[in-house]
């Protein structure tokens, strides 16, 4: 399964779920989101939809179950500048740790 993350971002997660939609199974996209309850459409059409903040780890250990592959995208909105590159961080070990390559 594909885990992209800030999936209901206009300029990036949401066109790429999209996308991705197109190209794969939906049972085989998990959108991670701060707000699962955004997503509701994605939901309906059999994509998983996840809980996942780059602050919060125990978010990131769930939304990462059963996952082969990440696409991180940034947070560059909602998220103060000084906090960004942390928080990345945190889903890039959380990724390691979990053996996604």
């Amino acid at each position: 399964m594909l885990l992209v993350t800030g999936a209901s971002g206009r300029l990036f997660g949401r066109p790429v779920i999209d996308k991705l939609r197109q190209l794969a199974p939906a049972d085989q996209i998990v959108a991670g989101t701060r707000d699962p309850a955004a997503l509701p459409d994605l939901h309906a059409a059999g994509v998983q939809v996840r809980r996942l903040d780059f602050n919060d780890s125990a978010s990131l250990a769930s939304a990462l179950a059963d996952v082969t592959a990440v696409l991180i995208n940034g947070t560059n909105y909602g998220t103060p500048a000084d906090q960004r590159a942390e928080g990345h961080a945190r889903m890039i070990r959380a990724a390691a740790e979990a053996s996604i390559p």
